[in-house]
C-alpha cells in the first residue's frame, strides 16, 4: 500500500501571460543543484537535473507541486 501523501490542493485561476515572470534558473541555497524554471504548454514546470515536475498557482507569487510534496514555493520578485 501506498502511504505517500495525496495533494488535494487545488490550482487557483492565473493569467498565462504572468507565467513568464517566473522563467528562469534558480540556486535555492549556495551549492544546490540549479532548478531550470520553463513553460510547457502553459503551463509552469520545475526541473532539477532529470527531476521535472508542474507547478500549480497557488496565489500572488506561490506555487506549489502538481504531484505528491505538500510545499509551497514563493517567488521573490526583484525591485
Amino acid at each position: 500500500m501506498n502511504n505517500l501523501p495525496v495533494n488535494f490542493r487545488k490550482p487557483v485561476a492565473i493569467d498565462a501571460t504572468t507565467l513568464k515572470d517566473y522563467l528562469g534558473k534558480y540556486e535555492s541555497r549556495p551549492g544546490d543543484d540549479l532548478e531550470t524554471v520553463f513553460l510547457k504548454d502553459g503551463k509552469l514546470w520545475s526541473q532539477i537535473q532529470k527531476d521535472v515536475e508542474e507547478y500549480m498557482p497557488a496565489g500572488g507569487d506561490s506555487f506549489f507541486l502538481k504531484e505528491g510534496d505538500l510545499a509551497t514555493i514563493t517567488f521573490s520578485r526583484d525591485a
